[in-house]
């Protein structure tokens, strides 16, 4: 069978078209979240009080306080773990 490598070198050739490249999804994504924020308190907005628009404010910024936190700590574990155990990893 036949192996689809599709792994760059990003250590070699102009680094800021290398940027952009990787950027471009992370910006598509951040601009995807907005939109699902700005739907969710519309909805929200026009057929629940203010109490309940209120509420999706503070309850989207708490989920992603814990998201990014639980992304910092699996990396951070990895990295212990690849120092301890390199060859399993």
């Amino acid at each position: 069978m036949k192996s689809n490598n599709t792994t760059k070198d990003f250590t070699s050739g102009n680094i800021y078209m290398q940027m952009l490249e990787l950027s471009i999804p992370l910006i598509l994504g951040n601009i995807l979240q907005q939109f699902y924020n700005t739907i969710d308190a519309f909805v929200v907005g026009r057929y629940a009080g203010a109490d309940e628009f209120a509420a999706i404010g503070i309850a989207g910024t708490i989920m992603n306080l814990f998201f990014h936190d639980s992304r910092c700590m699996y990396r951070n574990v990895r990295f212990i773990f690849k120092i301890l155990w390199p060859e399993e990893l």
